[in-house]
């Protein structure tokens, strides 16, 4: 499968299923990014929130930005 694609209907899907604010999905971002897809590590994943919290804006958005580059 494209990657693109695959990240497209995984972030679909979180968009989908969870609840809440972009800070209440971490958990199942971090669970298709990190566990389930590998894109990132763990170090990886944890250093890209650091960074997303600096900047305004949508958490998951600026987090699948990031995954995706």
């Amino acid at each position: 499968m494209n990657p693109l694609l695959a990240l497209f209907l995984s972030f679909g899907k979180v968009g989908l299923i969870s609840l809440g604010g972009g800070n209440s999905m971490l958990k199942l971002i971090e669970y298709e990014a990190v566990q389930l897809h590998q894109w990132v590590t763990q170090e990886e994943f944890v250093g890209m929130l650091g960074t997303i919290f600096l900047f305004p804006g949508l958490t998951a958005v600026k987090l699948a930005a990031l995954i995706g580059y």
